[in-house]
């Protein structure tokens, strides 16, 4: 790179600095015009377009040119994790653990087997970083990964460790989530508030509205949605406003948004949220859906009995699943399903989106959890009914109901 283009390019990195995307952007086309072959502009360019969904093709062409450049790799290997395409992400990641770029591969990795459920390959990765220079960025990872696993006790010290570091900004955030999903709402606003000023203002903001969500306060959470829909969070606060829409029965607003919506964040989820809406407005019935599964079934045609044997399968320990959640033998489920039914029959939903949760506590363990005795049930109803079409013992609530009666368990 020339002199005077080298000028141009710091100029876009101090753009970029800015938050001035298309400036930086055209700063970098017009060194790319000039020298194409120039592998630094190359790279900052073909990254910094793949963050557009509209030029997220163009971009990669452009690191594709590039392929044996590390840091080409590692960017092409995010992308590929980002688009679900882990076998090619897991290939460019592998093929960095012998170079200078070992460390940031690795911390990819964990990220890719903590996404495929693959916990103790993923700690493997992060712990192995904890005594190197990303010992922050894997301190970050293990919490998410002891929260998602519902160790919070754990996930809480990692973010707290990071509260005083560079990575404070991403620690307060999650442990706002952590605080949202132990019930401690004001916990969680306090996090998501400080974070309003900063960098991660969108993820807050996201937050704050499934926090106003839950606590019904939907004019709040609509406010704090509708923000997001011109910002990277839009697909995200999209789901929200759908689920939103649907929890206050407005389908017709739900069914506009839905087919508004070109990339599915969750493809089952929103198959079943299209059943669920041309059900209820009346847009298809059974003889003109093809979609034939177990939501769909009990949409069209409830059937309590059918309800009882697919929650039936949580009876079974030799079932192919990477967590074992089983009922112990003796437990009735009939009448496990009235006493849940007379449960929540008046109760309000903990979480709402293409069906609505609810969480239950009994007196007595009734299940176990992996090698984990439990006393709590996820409750699965379609929205804004009390038709239940599964339940399946949890370790961690979110909120709970009263103590009902207590059940026969295990001798």
């Amino acid at each position: 790179m020339n002199d005077v283009n080298y000028k141009f390019f710091l100029k876009a990195k101090e753009f970029l600095k800015e938050n001035k995307y298309s400036e930086a952007v055209a700063i970098l086309r017009g060194i790319h015009r000039l020298e194409p072959n120039d592998m630094v502009n190359n790279f900052e360019l073909g990254r910094l377009l793949t963050r557009n969904s509209n030029t997220l093709q163009e971009g990669k062409e452009i690191l594709l040119q590039m392929e044996n450049d590390e840091y080409a790799m590692l960017e092409l290997g995010r992308l590929g994790l980002k688009a679900g395409n882990n076998d090619k992400a897991r290939y460019y990641f592998e093929r960095l653990l012998n170079t200078k770029n070992k460390l940031y591969a690795m911390l990819e990795l964990g990220r890719l087997e903590l996404k495929e459920g693959n916990s103790n390959k993923a700690r493997y990765y992060f712990e192995y970083l904890l005594n190197t220079k990303n010992k922050l960025y894997a301190m970050l990872e293990l919490g998410r990964l002891e929260l998602k696993e519902e160790n919070n006790d754990k996930a809480r010290y990692y973010f707290e460790h990071l509260l005083n570091t560079k990575n404070n900004e991403y620690a307060m955030l999650e442990l706002g989530k952590l605080e949202l999903k132990e019930g401690n709402n004001d916990k969680a606003r306090y996090y998501f508030e400080h974070l309003l000023n900063t960098k991660n203002n969108e993820y807050a903001m996201l937050e704050l509205g499934k926090l106003e969500a839950k606590e019904r306060n939907n004019d709040k959470a609509r406010y704090y949605f509708k923000h997001l829909l011109n910002k990277k969070n839009k697909e995200y606060a999209k789901d929200e406003l759908l689920f939103l829409n649907i929890s206050e029965g407005k389908y017709k607003e739900a069914y506009e948004l839905l087919n508004s919506i070109p990339n599915y964040t969750d493809k089952i989820v929103y198959a079943n949220a299209k059943d669920f809406l041309e059900y209820n407005l009346g847009i298809s019935d059974r003889a003109s859906n093809n979609r034939v599964n177990y939501f769909n079934s009990q949409l069209y045609n409830y059937d309590e009995n059918k309800t009882l044997y697919h929650i039936s399968k949580h009876l079974d320990e030799n079932d192919k699943k990477k967590v074992h959640t089983v009922f112990y033998s003796d437990i009735d489920l009939r009448e496990l399903l009235l006493m849940v039914k007379d449960k929540i029959k008046n109760a309000i939903p903990n979480r709402s989106t293409t069906v609505d949760k609810y969480i239950v506590r009994y007196d007595d363990y009734i299940a176990t959890i992996d090698s984990d005795e439990t006393q709590y049930l996820e409750v699965v109803t379609f929205p804004n009914t009390k038709n239940i079409i599964t339940m399946y013992p949890i370790l961690a609530p979110l909120n709970e109901l009263d103590k009902p009666k207590q059940l026969k368990r295990r001798k």
